[in-house]
């Protein structure tokens, strides 16, 4: 379970962690570990983005601002056999 709420640039284990940069989004659920966290980072980037939070644009916000690519873990992942980048959204 995934709850994509307060997005801010650092990790909210640090201070400070920044303040949020898109609206709240939600939460996710999956037993796929790598298909979660690539829903959710697809989700991140189709969020409106808080005015005056960033001037980073989609695809990969989270990325840019920290000047890597967000998918370096979870393509790694999918290719130890951890779960699958592919994933279908279920609103509920």
């Amino acid at each position: 379970m995934n709850f994509i709420q307060d997005v801010v640039p650092y990790c909210d284990c640090a201070a400070p962690s920044g303040n949020p940069v898109v609206q709240d989004v939600g939460m996710a659920f999956s037993l796929d570990p790598v298909a979660i966290d690539k829903a959710s980072l697809d989700l991140i980037d189709k969020s409106p983005i808080i005015p005056g939070a960033t001037s980073t644009k989609p695809p990969d916000i989270l990325g840019k601002m920290h000047h890597t690519n967000s998918l370096v873990h979870l393509e790694t992942a999918e290719k130890l056999g951890m779960g699958s980048l592919k994933y279908k959204l279920i609103p509920v």
